[in-house]
């Protein structure tokens, strides 16, 4: 499976530095054009996607709004370049979208999703979403126009809050 080398090789990045971490796995059915393009993104290096939550103080968490899906609030975050290690590209992610310095803490969850073609399930590819959890160091909001649309503290979660691993209240951790 394209893809699996490079997710294993960053599992055992991330319990080397963290210790044993639950992994979800996820199995999806895309289409043709999906699967090339994710494909096409393992090829490249990219099979880690990170994001953050990043709390200051025990009221406010930092969020964003990004250009593909403007509707939704959720973690800042993106991928891992190649050869970066996983908390180091959270940090870097947080402060190019937001201009925030965080203290990168412990992982929450750990995903693997295999995407698999909806035509031919031998085409697959697969990657990994780490969420880490992060304190607020230093910094004033700054939004990069090129990376996000909106950015913002706050104190309860909006309207049109999304995560992949749902809110807090349902974070074992928390």
């Amino acid at each position: 499976m394209l893809g699996q080398k490079a997710v294993e090789t960053q599992l055992e990045e991330l319990r080397d530095k963290y210790g044993e971490l639950a992994v979800e796995t996820t199995e999806k059915e895309v289409s043709s054009s999906a699967i090339e393009t994710g494909r096409r993104d393992v090829r490249e290096g990219n099979t880690v996607d990170v994001r953050v939550w990043t709390t200051r103080g025990n009221e406010e968490v930092l969020l964003v709004r990004e250009h593909d899906a403007p509707e939704y609030w959720i973690e800042p975050g993106g991928t891992v370049e190649p050869g970066e290690p996983i908390d180091a590209a959270a940090h870097r992610e947080v402060a190019e979208e937001t201009g925030i310095d965080c203290r990168i803490a412990q992982p929450r969850a750990v995903r693997q999703i295999v995407l698999r073609d909806e035509t031919d399930p031998d085409q697959s590819a697969q990657f990994l979403q780490v969420f880490f959890n992060a304190i607020y160091n230093s910094g004033n909001l700054s939004i990069n126009d090129d990376e996000i649309l909106d950015a913002q503290w706050m104190t309860t979660l909006p309207d049109g809050f999304y995560s992949h691993v749902g809110t807090p209240s349902e974070w074992t951790d928390q």
